[in-house]
């Protein structure tokens, strides 16, 4: 997984570019950021996401999304070794998905509508 670091708006299509604004364990404990992911699994694409979010200091344990952008997930995906739970949401916007962490930070990341084959 690319680790660019530069405007979320510069977000390449398809390429797991992970893009936030803020960093983790600074206030606000909401971040928000843009991630272009390479296909529309999101169990195939989460482990990674999931292990570079460890990797800048946040633990992710719960993904919310809205199915409607995505192919069929389970209700859990195994990353960063452990189990983290998948809940959707046909409420939720369809580009956003929102990753809450063990400490109770909260992650924001929308997906460019051309980021997803």
């Amino acid at each position: 997984m690319s680790t660019a670091t530069s405007s979320p708006s510069a977000a390449p299509a398809g390429d797991g570019t992970l893009q936030l604004d803020g960093e983790a364990g600074r206030l606000p404990s909401t971040l928000h950021g843009t991630w272009a992911p390479a296909s529309r699994s999101l169990a195939a694409e989460l482990p990674d996401l999931i292990a570079e979010l460890h990797r800048r200091g946040v633990r992710i344990v719960r993904v919310a999304f809205n199915p409607i952008r995505w192919d069929t997930a389970p209700r859990t995906v195994a990353a960063d070794g452990r189990v983290i739970h998948l809940g959707l949401f046909h409420s939720l916007t369809p580009n956003l998905l929102i990753l809450q962490g063990t400490a109770g930070e909260r992650v924001d990341l929308t997906v460019p509508l051309d980021a997803v084959p």
